[in-house]
């Protein structure tokens, strides 16, 4: 029989298999191997993904340049070696699967799947895809297995840090306090696989027993992480950056030290640049949250009264949304003037006469009191002209524009009035809509895609009396089925500074269609999570579902 070639490997490889005394494994002499095993030896030789043999009732390894790579420094022994020895740490999980694949003759696929491997001086904390397939001797009896796997630890792990971070923000965005900022570190990253211990010390505050008491000797630079990588494992620090245009202690002196994050990392995960960068991530959320803080703090004393008014005339503006069994309606405002926190765009759910349910979403022009004034007036109108109105969405906008100009309120407005109708006999419900001059609303259907129901655009509210405009207005019609979501929405949602307005249309399909299935409510709150502190324009969201 001819000696089997490893002469297509590199020269470490070569020289690893070299020194194996293969006569003294299970498997014995390269020479003696059964072509079964020559066989599947040369497919694992020659592809580019990490790939091993486990051969025999011990399952031996033998393996390419990809998965000596991949194992660290458990290569070179466990080449020849039987699996168990070389992976103690992973036999509980990984011998019943090996059991299976032979015992059942078929193979066994896991995507992401956690095993922990000693292969870099600790018990690392690793997730693989992979596919284990059984190898069959001439008579077709399963002698050995194969086993091509792809590394997904790093994409599990930044995949598991961005949403922590997502959370973080969710919960920051209702704290008013430095002691429910801490209390929201503690509650939300407690459960952070990558940090075992957490808190966020506030100037003067002791920590836990958990966390060192005393700052490193490096002098800590705001916004810079440090990581003592010492005896008792890695502790990050570090102090909060705030922001350069966030605004001087109320008293007029020097503004106080910002909070120190402290943290102790993962001991079963590398400390990389990618683990700094993810502190760094969360320190960057909780210094917005503090500038916020710090900037609501000061307005608090100076315009408390005006912050009352204008928190109480917002609220009467924007009513609750109806409620309509089968149909799960979630509204969000966020306003752009922290003075005010009032604007010019409107939102409204409302069952009519005949019991539709009637849908509005709209943007008055300008941001400051007359804005207000002038939608509340606008929204007011729709809603009376469409209540009782059994006429098309859009009739009922035509109308809208003939009060306009009748009442000389001299103003421009963009929005969209919607019908949903009563359930179908299949669940489904039938949409009605007409578009002046909005954003055009988002579809998801029942399968997860998300799209623009667009339509040809039409003019503003307000220019029904300029000469060349056209008189009336367009209905457009669309099914919502069970299980599919509709997106309302102003223009701040999406419009970005130094940001093109088509990509800020795509991240809003794709939020949307991710959240497919999530719910009206928890759709609403991921679309405004990322909102910045200060926003340039005011944003109204109405997400529709039908249950």
């Amino acid at each position: 029989m001819q000696p089997v070639a490893f002469d297509g490997l590199d020269a470490d490889l070569r020289q690893a298999y070299a020194e194996v005394d293969w006569s003294r494994t299970p498997v014995g002499d390269p020479a003696t191997w059964p072509p079964a095993l020559r066989h599947a030896h040369d497919i694992c030789l020659h592809t580019s993904f990490p790939a091993t043999l486990l051969w025999g009732p011990e399952y031996v390894l033998i393996y390419n340049e990809a998965y000596a790579e991949l194992i660290g420094d458990k290569h070179p022994a466990a080449l020849g070696s039987r699996t168990e020895d070389v992976f103690p740490e992973a036999w509980e999980t990984v011998g019943p699967l090996l059991e299976d694949v032979m015992t059942r003759d078929g193979p066994v696929f896991l995507d992401d799947t956690l095993m922990p491997l000693h292969r870099q001086g600790f018990l690392e904390e690793c997730f693989f895809s992979f596919c284990y397939s059984p190898v069959h001797d001439e008579d077709g009896t399963p002698v050995g297995v194969l086993d091509i796997t792809a590394e997904t630890t790093a994409r599990v792990i930044a995949g598991r840090r961005l949403a922590r971070v997502a959370a973080l923000r969710g919960a920051l965005g209702d704290v008013e306090s430095a002691v429910e900022l801490c209390a929201v570190v503690h509650t939300v990253l407690a459960e952070d696989a990558d940090l075992v211990d957490v808190a966020l010390r506030l100037a003067d505050q002791p920590v836990t027993d958990e966390l060192p008491r005393t700052l490193p000797d490096d002098p800590l630079v705001p916004g810079r992480v440090f990581i003592d990588d010492g005896a008792d494992g890695a502790v990050a620090w570090l102090r909060l950056r705030a922001s350069a245009s966030a605004v001087l202690s109320p008293s007029g002196g020097p503004r106080p030290e910002t909070p120190l994050l402290i943290a102790r990392l993962n001991p079963r995960l590398a400390v990389d640049t990618a683990y700094g960068e993810y502190v760094s991530l969360l320190g960057t959320t909780l210094a917005q949250a503090w500038d916020r803080l710090e900037v609501l703090g000061l307005e608090r004393q100076i315009a408390a009264t005006e912050h009352e008014v204008s928190l109480t005339l917002q609220r009467s503006l924007l009513p609750r949304p109806a409620t309509v069994p089968g149909v799960e309606v979630a509204v969000r405002y966020m306003p752009a003037s922290v003075h005010t926190q009032v604007g010019g765009d409107w939102y409204d759910a409302f069952l009519s006469d005949a019991e539709d349910l009637v849908i509005s979403v709209g943007d008055v022009s300008g941001h400051d009191l007359r804005a207000v004034s002038v939608m509340g007036q606008v929204r007011t109108l729709l809603r009376g002209l469409a209540f009782r109105s059994t006429d098309d969405p859009g009739t009922v906008m035509t109308l809208l524009d003939d009060v306009l100009v009748g009442l000389h309120l001299d103003t421009l407005a963009s929005g969209i009035l919607g019908r949903v109708s009563k359930p179908r006999p299949d669940g489904s419900r039938e949409l009605t809509w007409s578009n002046a001059g909005h954003p055009a609303p988002v579809y998801v259907g029942p399968d997860g895609d998300a799209g623009l129901l667009a339509a040809k655009p039409e003019v503003l509210l307000g220019l029904a009396g300029l000469s060349g405009v056209q008189h009336g207005r367009s209905t457009h019609t669309a099914v919502l089925s069970p299980g599919s979501t509709l997106v309302l929405y102003t223009d701040g949602l999406v419009e970005r500074s130094g940001r093109h307005l088509d990509r800020g249309l795509e991240w809003l399909c794709e939020v949307a269609a991710a959240a497919s299935g999530s719910g009206a409510e928890e759709l609403a709150t991921r679309l405004v999570a990322d909102l910045p502190p200060t926003l340039a324009d005011d944003v109204a969201v109405m997400v529709v579902t039908v249950c």
